[in-house]
């Protein structure tokens, strides 16, 4: 999958599924008037991937379940049977990709899809530093404004 800032070392039929589950229930727990991100930005040899919103947010003591099959963070916010993040999680463990979520309850979400990357050019990151074993990237957390945004969507 190629996106505004590189290309992903992934199945793209699996990537696309877990995306598209992500950005629906971004839209889904986000009320009208609220903001829905989608960016890639490179990490070192890694493809950062987010989706993020302006919605609900999922409560602390939800955070460690919200991916187990069945699990709904909010029962009250949309349809559905709590399935689209266990399969997300399933997805993203069958390519060994990883998931990252923050989230603040009122105030929106930030999942985060890590992939490798299709090609590594130390010169792309001016941030890298090199050590005796290899290489360590320091990779700043995104700003409000994510870098490589993909699209903006105003929910109405």
């Amino acid at each position: 999958m190629t996106t505004a800032r590189g290309t992903a070392l992934s199945h793209p039929v699996l990537l696309t599924s877990i995306l598209r589950n992500l950005v629906r229930n971004a839209i889904d727990y986000t009320p009208r008037g609220g903001r829905l991100f989608v960016a890639s930005h490179r990490c070192g040899p890694e493809l950062r991937i987010e989706v993020r919103d302006t919605g609900a947010g999922i409560r602390a003591s939800a955070l460690a379940t919200i991916f187990d099959a069945f699990q709904r963070a909010d029962d009250s916010r949309a349809d559905g049977q709590g399935l689209g993040l266990f399969i997300v999680k399933r997805a993203a463990d069958l390519l060994g990709h990883h998931v990252e979520v923050q989230s603040v309850e009122g105030r929106g979400s930030r999942f985060t899809v890590v992939a490798p990357a299709a090609r590594y050019d130390t010169s792309e990151q001016p941030n890298l530093e090199r050590k005796t074993l290899g290489l360590s990237a320091r990779c700043p957390r995104p700003s409000r404004a994510p870098r490589g945004q993909i699209m903006e969507v105003f929910l109405r």
